[in-house]
């Protein structure tokens, strides 16, 4: 259990993390930039992501709330099953296959992970900060705003709506003077995660200045990681919410807080 909850945690971590390769014609930043808005601005869209660590790979299909820091998404696990994961704001909560709950209260399908109270054992006050700790793919919308040296790489089609094909280096600092102080912390601990203030980042933006398409390819606390993230299906609008009380454990305190690093 410990395992998978770090692991978890790390891919989270890594979701925001993109690379590129290949450019011609450098143009505006802002075009890339302005998509974290007109991105989130969107509502609810479907989301594809398929995360590669550790030698192993792991493939999701769910929805996310853009602008609010929710998801829900279910997950193929390696020689484990599928696994359904929701995402409220400091809260995760994990529905794991049968054989993945040995040693965990019987009865209570859904586990409930609330980092919050993780990083208030390491001395860390998340009382002020809306953003939770980079494990939300909603971040990564964020990260765009700090996008410079952009280039246009060509026009491709994703899931059949026509984009344009960029890549930029987004500076990480940059990002973070653009969003008010409760916003920063998932920006913070992606640097000290990645050991570099900057990133390479591979978009595949829409039209309307959508996020459609980014993939991923980085060392995330001395670990390989790279994927691809997908958003579909924009104002899908469903609701995104937590489990029955009933059939919820919480297992907060048997997670070490060194799991989520730093």
């Amino acid at each position: 259990m410990r395992r998978r909850a770090a692991t978890l945690l790390t891919l989270g971590a890594a979701t925001p993390v993109l690379t590129g390769c290949g450019a011609s014609n450098a143009i505006d930043p802002a075009v890339v930039a302005n998509a974290a808005d007109r991105t989130a601005g969107a509502g609810e869209a479907r989301m594809a992501m398929t995360v590669q660590a550790a030698g192993q790979t792991i493939r999701g299909d769910g929805l996310m709330d853009l602008g609010g820091k929710r998801f829900a998404m279910t997950m193929q696990l390696p020689g484990a099953g599928q696994m359904e994961m929701r995402y409220l704001g400091q809260v995760i909560y994990l529905h794991l296959p049968a054989g993945a709950r040995t040693g965990l209260p019987s009865g209570k399908p859904w586990l409930k992970l609330d980092l919050g109270r993780l990083l208030q054992r390491r001395g860390i006050d998340l009382s002020s900060l809306q953003s939770t700790t980079g494990g939300n793919p909603s971040d990564t919308i964020q990260q765009l705003r700090g996008a410079g040296d952009v280039r246009k790489v060509g026009t491709e089609t994703v899931r059949g709506v026509s984009t344009t094909h960029y890549e930029a280096t987004v500076d990480l600092r940059r990002a973070m003077a653009k969003l008010p102080p409760n916003g920063r912390a998932s920006l913070q601990r992606l640097i000290k995660a990645t050991g570099r203030p900057t990133i390479p980042v591979d978009v595949w933006i829409d039209g309307q200045g959508r996020l459609r398409r980014e993939r991923f390819a980085q060392r995330i606390r001395g670990q390989q990681v790279s994927g691809t993230i997908e958003l579909y299906g924009f104002g899908d609008n469903q609701a995104i919410v937590s489990p029955p009380a009933g059939q919820t454990a919480d297992v907060t305190s048997r997670i070490p807080a060194s799991a989520l690093g730093g």
